[in-house]
């Protein structure tokens, strides 16, 4: 964005003897969260942590009133939206009068100072109701995420070895400190075991080496409610929910070189915690890092191989702990 100009003394005077202007003096390394405390409205919480640098001329911000003695003629829950025009100007409009303020940004001493040149006139229709600060309807925005790292199992799966985790997440902020999540995704993890077949031939004990190997597959579908924490530059959240998991086994099985396979496949319940954090990049990209704690119901798994059934039955219980892209709409 193109460096904030310095506007003549004499233009800033005229801002001061106005009548209905006001000025407000915010740091000079302003973020947007600073700005929209100086005009008493309140964004999208994704956005608070930018620097006003980072907006673009022809940027376009949805608000909501919440101190309307910083905004002349509003009342808390009306709707503005603010137009960045370029070199300092913003526009501010209220959206059920149509009427329109303008900002101006002025660098002076290393203090960013906000000059409002009116006010409104609000239309005396129907009004926005008062939002809280956890409720804002222009809040409300969508992410779609994605997720990669590990499966760590334990309990039935000990002894399986760390596998690889993907998902593919949308979330839908209903306010800034509350979102649901739907997801899909895919883990994998395997075990190689080495032991003796015993065979009994006319009374006679034989024993003979076996190995059998285990590749599990999982397909996780699940939905979470998560509590969002944000901060200027990103957020925290913690949460839970519960999905269905699609579990496939396969199992290959060699005895004195022969080798028989089985497989079967099952879906079971589970629940899991989550918690995570993410970093914003920019006003639409962010990245994370996140932590789940898995928890199912056993998955019965059975084939049959020379009339000889094979059969397992394991829990999914483990951890996934994964690095996460994500981008807001």
């Amino acid at each position: 964005m193109k460096k904030c100009r310095h506007i003549s003394l004499s233009l800033i005077c005229a801002f001061f003897i106005c009548a209905l202007s006001t000025v407000t003096s915010i740091a000079g390394d302003a973020t947007l969260l600073d700005f929209q405390n100086a005009l008493g409205i309140q964004t999208d919480t994704a956005f608070l942590g930018m620097p006003l640098s980072d907006i673009r001329e022809g940027d376009v911000i949805d608000a909501v009133v919440v101190d309307a003695s910083k905004m002349g003629g509003c009342k808390p829950g009306d709707r503005v939206k603010l137009f960045f025009m370029g070199e300092d100007k913003w526009m501010v409009k209220h959206l059920d009068s149509g009427n329109a303020v303008d900002i101006v940004t002025v660098h002076q001493n290393g203090t960013l100072k906000l000059a409002k040149t009116g006010t409104y006139t609000p239309a005396t229709s129907e009004t926005a109701p008062a939002p809280t600060t956890s409720n804002m309807d222009d809040s409300r925005h969508l992410t779609a995420v994605f997720k990669a790292g590990g499966y760590f199992p334990n309990n039935d799966l000990d002894d399986f070895d760390t596998g690889f985790n993907a998902e593919l997440a949308l979330n839908r902020y209903l306010s800034p400190y509350f979102a649901l999540e739907a997801s899909i995704g895919y883990a994998n993890t395997d075990d190689a075991a080495n032991g003796n077949f015993y065979a009994v031939v006319n009374n006679d004990v034989y024993t003979i080496p076996a190995r059998a190997d285990a590749d599990i597959h999982i397909i996780p579908v699940t939905a979470s409610a998560k509590g969002v924490l944000p901060f200027n530059q990103g957020e925290v959240y913690l949460g839970g929910g519960l999905g269905v998991y699609y579990v496939y086994g396969d199992f290959d099985i060699q005895v004195a070189g022969f080798e028989v396979t089985a497989d079967d496949h099952d879906a079971v319940l589970g629940a899991h915690i989550v918690a995570g954090l993410n970093i914003n990049i920019d006003k639409r990209v962010f990245l994370g890092i996140e932590g789940k704690r898995i928890f199912t119901d056993e998955a019965e798994l059975s084939d049959t191989i020379e009339d000889i059934p094979i059969e397992a039955e394991f829990d999914l219980n483990g951890y996934t702990l994964t690095g996460q892209i994500g981008y807001r709409f």
